[in-house]
């Protein structure tokens, strides 16, 4: 029973990159709770969009009244105060948008220079456009983001609660090749604040960073091969990249347990330090708790 249960571990580590895909890849779902009458607030945000046209789509990136200072600033100008739920309700009609609610306003000119030399120092392999888009996303979050965030963050709050260090470590990498490759920027604060307290705690290892994000990279690499090789369609990519990241983790799974037996066998499944042994981030915890007693033993022999 224990090895089925290893076996299909992969199921349960993979689970924070199957939600979150799921949810960026369908983001545009969330548009049809759009109100379809914009309120007053809406339409002060769009005003400068309206009189220069500026950005097109992407107008809310460099027009500076959409971002969430800007729009307080436009609307308080406008109105002279703030009504608060129809703050709310305005930003949540921007939310659910495929382009969403950006974080800092782009200054146009410098965002296309800036993506031509980056083309340009890449040799042309990625296009100026592309780079353009990244950036955009990168400084924008949507409601599928949010979402794909929120599973994010419930993970990482149980491996933080678990005090795990390979489960802070993991989950920690998974935010971060998440979000890095979904352009999330929630996604990437997630992972940097699992990050910070990992170290804070002592609870990172390199080992467990790397082994957490290779399931992850190995998906979005799946994606990208399925959709652009085989042209599949994209849920048909979505399933193939899913699939990809269990086969990854479960083949991973399987050969550190491969790696687990040789080692008992090797020590003796009697040996009481053999968890320490296996588990880098166990032994660090235990010298810092040894750490800990002496220096209160050394406190204690002065007194």
């Amino acid at each position: 029973m224990g090895k089925l249960k290893g076996k299909f571990k992969g199921l349960k580590d993979s689970s924070l990159f199957a939600s979150s895909i799921i949810f960026e890849s369908h983001s545009k779902l969330f548009q049809s709770l759009e109100r379809s009458n914009p309120t007053q607030y809406d339409k002060i945000m769009d005003q400068v969009y309206r009189k220069t046209h500026i950005g097109g789509g992407a107008h809310r990136h460099f027009d500076g009244t959409h971002t969430f200072k800007g729009s307080h600033d436009a609307i308080k100008k406008e109105t002279g105060s703030i009504d608060a739920v129809e703050y709310i309700k305005s930003h949540f009609n921007e939310l659910v948008t495929p382009e969403g609610i950006p974080l800092f306003t782009i200054d146009k000119k410098y965002h296309i220079e800036l993506s031509n030399q980056i083309s340009e120092s890449l040799g042309g392999t990625i296009s100026a456009g592309q780079i353009r888009e990244y950036i955009r996303d990168l400084n924008s979050f949507n409601a599928g983001e949010v979402a794909s965030a929120g599973v994010g963050i419930v993970f990482l709050f149980l491996a933080c609660r678990s005090g795990n260090p390979k489960a802070i470590s993991r989950v920690t990498a998974n935010n971060l090749c998440l979000g890095i490759a979904t352009a999330n920027p929630l996604q990437v604060l997630t992972g940097v604040a699992g990050l910070a307290y990992g170290l804070h705690h002592g609870s990172i290892t390199v080992y467990d960073l790397l082994r957490g994000s290779a399931p992850c990279v190995s998906g979005i690499v799946g994606y990208q091969v399925a959709h652009n090789l085989f042209n599949f369609s994209k849920n048909g990519s979505i399933i193939f990249s899913i699939g990809t990241t269990i086969a990854s983790e479960m083949l991973l799974t399987h050969l550190e347990a491969k790696k687990k037996e040789k080692i008992l066998e090797e020590l003796g499944e009697e040996n009481p330090h053999y968890i320490a042994a296996l588990t880098p981030g166990i032994l660090q915890q235990e010298l810092m708790r040894l750490s800990k007693n002496t220096n209160k033993l050394s406190l204690g022999s002065h007194v």
